[in-house]
């Protein structure tokens, strides 16, 4: 699974790249999933870079993470994943 998840993440990078100067038109669910992959991403190496800490830390670190994560996309786009996600 590892493999396959590799392979369509570095073919969607590759998409992305090539297609950088082209306007796509995403939406808000668009948003939603990408911010979700991104997420995903970022909250695996949250904890493995942090296995240190106890388990109670980690979370809080997760949940600092998330928020910030929440408030760039407010502050950037002027969208709230929140209410994005709720609608859909």
């Amino acid at each position: 699974m590892k493999e396959q998840i590799q392979e369509k993440t570095l073919r969607l990078a590759n998409l992305c790249l090539e297609n950088s100067e082209k306007y796509h038109g995403y939406t808000d669910k668009d948003l939603e999933n990408a911010t979700l992959i991104f997420s995903h991403f970022l909250m695996e190496v949250v904890f493995r870079e942090n296995q240190h800490l106890t388990l109670q830390k980690q979370m809080e670190l997760a949940e600092t993470t998330g928020k910030a994560i929440r408030q760039l996309i407010i502050a950037s786009c002027g969208k709230d994943m929140h209410k994005i996600v709720k609608q859909n």
